[in-house]
């Protein structure tokens, strides 16, 4: 498999079922491929700021191998593996490049009928396209000490 960059950003629809296309440029050439959906709320804000976090494989097996280094007494490693566990899926994308998004899920992370798909380098995240305005400004006004990082 190549490496995919994803960056921009694809707003889908989500069909009765809760599937979404994935971006033909996301994807590999491969029948199949799997990710961890992790629903996500790093930061403490309002609960209408969740997002579902997608996670490939080879960058999934990076974080497991990391949490497995940690010490099993940590508090901390200890509610990460805990809220990692609890919050995520695993998922696959048909033949067609659609996922299905649980409806546990698709509910708390507000995704009815669209999804704005958002490119995070090594990673996307799944959006209601309100909800991602909103963070959105909130995003803008760090980016100097983000960009500040590279």
């Amino acid at each position: 498999m190549g490496f995919i960059v994803y960056n921009h950003y694809y707003e889908h629809g989500i069909d009765e079922k809760r599937r979404i296309m994935i971006p033909s440029q996301w994807r590999h050439k491969t029948d199949s491929e799997e990710f961890t959906m992790v629903l996500w709320k790093k930061e403490v804000t309002p609960d209408d700021e969740l997002c579902l976090m997608m996670i490939p494989q080879g960058r999934m097996e990076t974080v497991v191998n990391k949490l497995m280094n940690m010490p099993i007494g940590n508090p901390e490693a200890e509610t990460l593996r805990m809220l990692l566990g609890y919050y995520s899926t695993q998922v696959e994308m048909d033949k067609t490049g659609r996922i299905i998004i649980p409806k546990d899920f698709a509910d708390e992370a507000g995704l009815i009928d669209q999804g704005k798909l958002v490119g995070m380098v090594d990673m996307f995240a799944i959006w209601n396209p309100e909800r991602l305005n909103r963070v959105k400004e909130k995003k803008r006004e760090k980016a100097g000490e983000a960009y500040g990082l590279i």
